[in-house]
This record gives C-alpha cells, sequence and structure tokens, in this order.
C-alpha cells in the first residue's frame, strides 16, 4: 500500500483476471476483476480490495422468483394479444406498460439482481497465478475423461462381439439412452458456481442463436425440419445427432 501510483496500478494490472484462493473461506476461489487499495487510516494496515463482478444463478435471481414469472407470463400473453388484434385500445397499452414497468422494477431490486458486485478483503488470499482460461479447461477434464472411458468400453464390446463398428458417433448414441441426461459426475451448480466466481468474466462465443439452433433438441421446427426430410433409395447418414425422434 506504500507503492507510487504508477507501480500500484501496474500490480493491479498484473493481478486483474488472476485467481486468488483462501483455502478457509467458501467459496475457496475467486477471479479479481479489480483491485481497490484505500488507506483510511495511516497507522492501521488495511489490505487491498479484491473486487469480483460474479452472476447470480437464476434460482436465486428475480428469473426465479414466482411473482415475476407469473407477472411475465401475463405480460407476454398480453402483448401477443395485442400484437394480432386488428385495433389497439389505448387502455390496453397503458396495462401493458404498466406490466412492463413493474417487471423492471423487480429487475431493479437489490436482492434479485442477476450482477452482483462483490468486495472482499484481501487478507488470507493467496496468488495463484492461474487465470480463467486454466479454470475453465480445468472444468472440461470430466467430460473429456468420461468421454475416453465410454469409447474404450465400446472397443472392448468390439472385442467380445469380434466386430468393430465404424461410424463411432452412431454407435456412441445408439447405446446411449435418451432419457439419460450426463453430469459427468458432477453437480451441475457446483460446476456453474465455479465457472462465475473462476471462469471468464462475460464469455461471448460466437451468434447466441446459432448456439441455441445445434443446442436445442426439442422444439416444433426441429421436428417439422426432421419430418420434411424425404426418404432415400440407398441408406444416408442422418444430420440428426441426438435421439431426440432417431426414427425419422
Amino acid at each position: 500500500l506504500q507503492w507510487e501510483e504508477l507501480e500500484w496500478q501496474k500490480y493491479a494490472e498484473e493481478c486483474k483476471g488472476m485467481i486468488v484462493t483462501n483455502p478457509g473461506a467458501k467459496p475457496s476461489s475467486v477471479r479479481i476483476d479489480q483491485l481497490d487499495r484505500e488507506q483510511f487510516n495511516p497507522d492501521v494496515i488495511t489490505f487491498p480490495i479484491i473486487v469480483h463482478f460474479g452472476i447470480r444463478p437464476a434460482q436465486l435471481s428475480y428469473a426465479g422468483d414466482p411473482q415475476y414469472q407469473k407477472l411475465w407470463k401475463s405480460y407476454v400473453k398480453l402483448r401477443h394479444l395485442l400484437a394480432n388484434s386488428p385495433k389497439v385500445k389505448q387502455t390496453d397499452k397503458q396495462k401493458l406498460a404498466q406490466r412492463e414497468e413493474a417487471l423492471q422494477k423487480i429487475r431493479q431490486k437489490n436482492t434479485m439482481r442477476r450482477e452482483v458486485t462483490v468486495e472482499l478483503s484481501s487478507q488470507g488470499f493467496w496468488k495463484t497465478g492461474i487465470r480463467s482460461d486454466v479454470c475453465q479447461h480445468a472444468m472440461m477434464l470430466p467430460v473429456l475423461t468420461h468421454h475416453i472411458r465410454y469409447h474404450q468400453c465400446l472397443m472392448h464390446l468390439d472385442k467380445l462381439i469380434g466386430y468393430t463398428f465404424q461410424d463411432r458417433c452412431l454407435l456412441q448414441l445408439a447405446m446411449t439412452h435418451p432419457s439419460h441426461h450426463l453430469n459427468f459426475g458432477m453437480n451441475p451448480d457446483h460446476a456453474r458456481n465455479s465457472l462465475s466466481n473462476c471462469g471468464i468474466r462475460q464469455p461471448k462465443y460466437g451468434d447466441r442463436k446459432v448456439h441455441h439452433m445445434h443446442m436445442r433438441k426439442k422444439g416444433i421446427n426441429t421436428l417439422i425440419n426432421i419430418m420434411s426430410r424425404l426418404g432415400q433409395d440407398d441408406p444416408t447418414p442422418s444430420r440428426i445427432n441426438h435421439n431426440e425422434r432417431l426414427e425419422f
């Protein structure tokens, strides 16, 4: 804290985005988004303040609030009605605006906000030198381990039956029950919290719509696309990479 401004700035910049850990605390590790120093009393040694911009889980934020969900449903219903009605009354417009305002109020509430700013004293914290990307790769290790073990089992199956399947992806799909949800031995909440605390602050992986298009398995549009595909005279590999409507 006795450093010159320029030296302190350099150190704070170096620490930004780094993971620090306090083994006795919960959560034990956190990402530094900002490092502040405030020396109010020259006689008392204070520690720099760690500022972390976190995200509250959806269930604990406004998105999981039953009152918000109820209001949101009625708002969407009214908006849809007004969009499809030939004549819109002024009273209906006012009603829609009121509901929108009420939703906004719930979103702005401090206890309900999705984004949270956490300030912690750096006392007891250790610098790890690890950054967010390492944490994100580490979170992928259980997934990778599961994938390798699964394919080792499939190779053993090939040996047992004396036949080697050519399309490994299709074999994996065929041997997985449609209702089987993978969590790779992790609690999804823990994984989400670890990514929020130690992952990249605001990851942007390209176009959200494109991701949603590839991720979403169920839905009327997906069903129509699958069922609109015409039959082929020759065996043709399917472009459906999941068990949803595999029979088509």
